[in-house]
């Protein structure tokens, strides 16, 4: 009978441990998650569920999404919770590359990003009032997702120990 490890030995294993990983590649590891959320809901934005309407009949304009035009409440919280996971994985990236050289490039970058986020979504919604909601949102939820970071850092974050090669955080 072959010895396999349960589900806490697996959790054990993988456990993030501050102290045996530089923070470099800790740094490194949660850039390139950020880069893929923001990849994934960027794409989400182009080919929202349902797809696009391909015509102009029956009451809808070509390239306007089909989700939108069959179910307002569902796109609405597609339109959101997207934007959220969108505008959170930017912020991340911003954060995380603060010392980087050609900083003003990148902020340049992303900016041109974050319009053509805004532009897509809200060329796609058939209905104002979605849409002028999610131009509010997308003008007040980068400043949400800072303030709310910061938030959360300073309430649940706990500081990681000191160790002789590294000054605490």
């Amino acid at each position: 009978m072959e010895n396999r490890p349960n589900s806490e030995q697996i959790t054990e294993y993988f456990k993030f441990r501050p102290e045996e990983e530089p923070r470099f590649e800790v740094r490194n590891t949660v850039l390139v998650i950020a880069i893929l959320i923001t990849t994934a809901t960027y794409q989400a934005c182009l080919s929202p569920p349902g797809g696009l309407w391909q015509d102009n009949s029956d009451g809808h304009r070509a390239g306007t999404s089909i989700m939108a035009t069959n179910n307002i409440v569902s796109y609405t919280m597609f339109v959101v919770f997207n934007s959220i996971g969108f505008f959170t994985s930017l912020f991340m990236i911003f954060a995380l590359t603060g010392k980087f050289p050609m900083r003003i490039a990148l902020f340049v970058a992303l900016n041109a990003l974050t319009w053509t986020f805004d532009a897509s979504m809200a060329a796609m919604t058939p209905n104002t009032i979605v849409r002028w909601m999610f131009n509010a949102l997308s003008i007040v939820l980068p400043f949400i997702v800072s303030f709310v970071t910061a938030f959360l850092k300073v309430k649940f974050e706990e500081t990681p120990p000191a160790t002789p090669n590294r000054p605490p955080v």
